[in-house]
Formats: structure tokens, sequence, C-alpha cells
């Protein structure tokens, strides 16, 4: 890129120093020339590396969307196992309460069995009890009758 003075700057340059007017003028223009071509270059440096770290945002941009899309799909079958397995644990630990329910059940008739039979032994050893018991209290009335007879008869006996 070539930067061109105007004509009173190139005057001004050419009164100052008259005898190397022509050589400080080109000088300046390619001191100037330099100036504006490094900063083209600079500009288009900073464009290229822009562009770059663009891509490269975009790039890394596209492989995190990938590895979210991947750890997705990995926590997804991950829930998926784990629901599994929790159902089968569950299941399994349905299936053992059930058993115990079972067994619970069988022991708690084996016990009322065992109270029922014991309740109609004690009925019958009560049953018993109180049939001998009704026998003594007979025995002991019939006792009673005969000794209040004879302690009458007795009685009578001596007044008479």
């Amino acid at each position: 890129m070539s930067v061109n003075f105007n004509e009173s700057f190139k005057a001004l340059v050419r009164e100052v120093f008259q005898d190397k007017s022509e050589g400080v003028i080109h000088i300046l223009d390619e001191v100037v020339s330099n100036k504006a071509s490094e900063d083209t270059q600079n500009i288009n440096n900073l464009k290229q590396e822009a562009i770059k770290d663009i891509r490269s945002n975009i790039a890394t941009n596209d492989f995190v969307r990938a590895e979210i899309a991947e750890l997705r799909s990995e926590l997804k079958q991950d829930i998926a196992d784990l629901r599994s397995e929790l159902k089968q644990d569950i299941a399994e630990l349905r299936e053992e309460v059930h058993a115990e329910l079972s067994k619970m059940d069988s022991k708690i008739m084996q016990f009322r069995a065992e109270l029922k039979q014991d309740n109609a032994n004690l009925k019958a050893e009560l049953k018993d009890d109180i049939a001998k018991s009704k026998v003594d209290i007979i025995k002991w009335v019939f006792g009673l009758q005969f000794a209040t007879l004879a302690l009458i008869a007795g009685m009578l006996k001596l007044m008479l």
C-alpha cells in the first residue's frame, strides 16, 4: 500500500532540506508506506488469528456438544440400568417378604392350633374338676344331712 504526501508537505520538506529534499521525501514515503503496510499486515494477521480462534472455538464447541451428547446417552443408559437393578432388587425383596409372611402365617396358624388345643384341654380339666367338686359337695351335703338327722334322733332319744 502506497501513501502519497500532499504537495504542501512536500514543499515544506524541500524548503527545510533543500539539497536533500527528494531523499527525505522518498525516505518519509518509505517509512509511511512501511508503517501502513505493517499495519495492513498486522490487521491481516489479526484477522487470521481471529478466524483460527473462531474455528477452534467452533471445533471445541462441536467437541463439547458431542461430549455432552455422549455423556447424556451414557447417563440415560446408567439410569436405565439402575432402574432395572432396582426393579430386580425390589422383586427379590418382595419375594423374601412374601416368604417371611408365609412362614409367619404358618407359625401363627400353628400357634392358634396350639392355643385351641390348650383351651380345649383346660375346658376338659375344668369340667372334670367341676364334676368332682359336685360329687364332693353332694357327699358333704348328704353327710351333713345324715349327721343332722343323727343329732336330731339322738336328741329325741334323750328327751323321750
